[in-house]
């Protein structure tokens, strides 16, 4: 991942995430420091990887500005980022296969802007396989990295 895109030096990694255990892993289910502005969702937690959030994980998360996600999650629940107005950046780290959305993951986010491996661009533009590619809607907001 670039410099430019984490531009705070007070990022906070896993001391800053509440966990639930879900099959084999864990959920991010709430934060520990509300003051937070950059995030790194760490990959695993004790051992076992960290796959994704509940709903109300990032409720609390109105400092957040930037959030950079492992390729070990694999699903953003719909309204994760409802009272997160200030997140403008989020960098997905997946390579082989998108992190899933619905149509409403993304809702309360304002000028948001995705950043994606440069070898995974096209998983986002092209989706994968016959299904509707969840991505579409926000192509105009993804860059590379």
């Amino acid at each position: 991942m670039p410099a430019a895109v984490i531009t705070t030096e007070n990022t906070r990694g896993d001391d800053a995430f509440s966990y639930t255990p879900f099959h084999g892993g864990f959920l991010i289910s709430g934060l520990t420091d509300l003051t937070a502005d950059v995030l790194m969702v760490p990959s695993h937690y004790e051992g076992l990887p960290v796959v994704g959030f509940t709903p109300d994980a990032l409720a609390q998360a109105e400092c957040l500005r930037e959030l950079n996600l492992p390729a070990t999650i694999q699903f953003l629940p719909d309204c994760l980022f409802q009272n997160c107005v200030n997140l403008s950046c989020l960098v997905l780290n997946h390579t082989d296969v998108p992190c899933s959305i619905t149509a409403h993951s993304l809702d309360g986010t304002v000028n948001l802007q995705i950043y994606v491996p440069q070898s995974a661009y096209h998983l986002y533009r092209d989706g994968i396989g016959c299904g509707i590619n969840p991505w579409e809607d926000y192509l105009h907001q993804i860059h590379t990295f």
